[in-house]
């Protein structure tokens, strides 16, 4: 995704702050795979039972408008914003919720959402963390949501380039997802495509080609060429290439992908900007200095231009 080209930030103190609020016990990936394992026939319907706070109208709307202005900054790009008010949302629900109430986990993982998308990878994954634990305690291991932060946790495990542990995760998920919502196809087609990514850095080439082939394969039969999720897949399939140095293949599903975002998106959207600078780089590597340096220029142009208007 785009937001590899940022680079991993440091944490700041408003980030450590936030994270010696959550939990006294220090966790790792490798826990909650502990966790998983452990509680594989925890019921989905075992969910814990929390006292309702008392929360004052007006500030119960506030904390409803902070929640939409969430949304809405992420919708605009204005990231800087957004993380901002989730900050200040966290720190409202906190003085009404208890750290283990729904209401509590979902702030946490708003925050973790917008953290990543600023590169703030390092204090994103402590608060994944957190919220794929207290997930598995009071949902269990299968139920939508843990499912859902455990692929957020996977994927930042990616951008911190973690990819080993990255795809232990991947392969639960996996599993997890085909035994619980069978149904659900192209859900387990995006985590494929994510997974394959994973495989593809540890060099296990066939795995990850697999992976892709089979995503291309459900969404295909479902969409046709005509879908982003489609242009996605082929984006992996060009990164699987290159990192195999097979640069005309490679070429040519940068430039399906590319073909399918300029017809559904608006022109400087993240993925036509993250697929130009695949296709760029690629032509760096091909020693193609022309066209590499017209795509990593506009692209950069993009990328600073979005910045901007944050």
């Amino acid at each position: 995704m785009l937001y590899l080209i940022r680079g991993v930030r440091l944490l700041n103190r408003k980030s450590l702050r936030f994270l010696s609020n959550l939990s006294e016990t220090s966790l790792t990936t490798e826990t909650i795979l502990s966790k998983l394992k452990q509680n594989q026939s925890q019921e989905e319907t075992s969910i814990a039972t929390y006292q309702e706070p008392d929360i004052p109208v007006k500030e119960f709307d506030e904390m409803k408008s902070m929640l939409k202005g969430v949304s809405q900054s992420i919708g605009l790009g204005k990231l800087k914003e957004a993380h901002a008010l989730a900050q200040k949302y966290l720190e409202k629900v906190n003085r009404y919720y208890d750290k283990r109430h729904p209401a509590s986990i979902s702030a946490v993982n708003n925050l973790a959402l917008v953290s990543k998308m600023i590169g703030e990878y390092v204090p994103a994954k402590e608060m994944y963390l957190q919220v794929v634990q207290a997930y598995i305690e009071a949902l269990g291991p299968s139920h939508k949501s843990t499912l859902i932060a455990m692929q957020n946790l996977a994927n930042l495990h990616k951008n911190l380039q973690e990819y080993e542990i990255a795809s232990r995760l991947f392969d639960e998920l996996l599993s997890l997802r085909m035994q619980h919502f069978p149904e659900e196809k192209v859900e387990y087609a995006i985590l494929l495509a994510q997974a394959s990514g994973a495989r593809r850095e540890i060099n296990d080439f066939a795995k990850a080609e697999e992976q892709l082939v089979k995503a291309h394969e459900i969404l295909f039969n479902k969409y046709g060429d005509e879908n982003v999720l489609v242009a996605m897949v082929f984006n992996q399939m060009g990164l699987l290439s290159k990192k195999q140095k097979a640069y005309s293949k490679a070429e040519d599903c940068y430039k399906r992908a590319l073909r399918i975002q300029e017809n559904l998106l608006a022109f400087e959207h993240p993925d036509i900007i993250s697929t130009k600078h695949n296709l760029g780089e690629l032509y760096y590597a091909m020693g193609e200095m022309e066209k590499s340096k017209e795509l990593l220029e506009e692209t950069m142009n993009s990328i600073k231009k979005s910045e901007y208007t944050q």
